[in-house]
């Protein structure tokens, strides 16, 4: 795709079919689902150099079956996007305050690039694993996360929600932008509901 598709219905792809979002293209997941043709059929992933993004909120959650590979933009400005494939992303992820993204019975990777909350929720029933980048913004996790990057609470200020475990690794960095001595306003607050192991570093960036 180098123009821009909107998506306002169900939409299946057979086991031989390719779908990639080049640079200049645009995907707008409004309604609907995109999905195997074959339920339980092995499918090539949507690869995404450009925007994926929803821009409007829909009575039913998109459905997003098949994997994806993001290297561009996943912006969900309003909505629930519920996938059920892998998603990987060395790119950037934005899911804002009226939007959320399940990942139900898959995983979510970051390798590179940022995923920023501005006030929504990203959920998922695995760990979130990340590898690599930045992980920052004000909103809720539920889910667990494995953090072997860095992970930034706050927009620079704000509380994230984590409503299970976080496990910080040897690289792993809990980074903390720092105005002044209140919690959610003179810096960034991370919560965590469930259990805390920490190791690497806690870095503080005084502005």
């Amino acid at each position: 795709n180098h123009g821009s598709i909107i998506w306002s219905g169900d939409v299946f792809i057979s086991a031989t079919g390719q779908l990639v979002n080049q640079t200049d293209g645009r995907m707008d997941l409004r309604s609907g689902s995109l999905s195997p043709a074959v339920e339980g059929q092995s499918i090539l992933t949507l690869e995404n150099h450009g925007l994926v993004e929803k821009t409007q909120a829909s009575v039913f959650p998109f459905g997003l079956n098949i994997s994806v590979a993001n290297t561009g933009s996943l912006d969900l400005l309003t909505g629930t996007v519920e996938a059920t494939r892998s998603i990987a992303t060395d790119g950037t992820v934005n899911i804002a305050t009226d939007a959320q993204l399940t990942v139900t019975g898959a995983t979510f990777l970051q390798t590179a690039g940022t995923t920023t909350l501005t006030g929504g929720a990203l959920f998922s029933d695995r760990v979130i694993d990340l590898q690599g980048g930045v992980f920052t913004g004000i909103g809720t996790v539920n889910a667990s996360i494995r953090n072997a990057a860095l992970l930034r609470p706050g927009n620079p200020f704000g509380l994230m929600i984590i409503t299970k475990d976080y496990t910080q690794t040897s690289t792993g960095i809990l980074a903390e932008k720092i105005a002044g001595p209140v919690a959610g306003v003179g810096y960034g607050q991370l919560r965590v509901q469930g259990g805390i192991t920490l190791a690497g570093s806690i870095l503080l960036e005084p502005l």
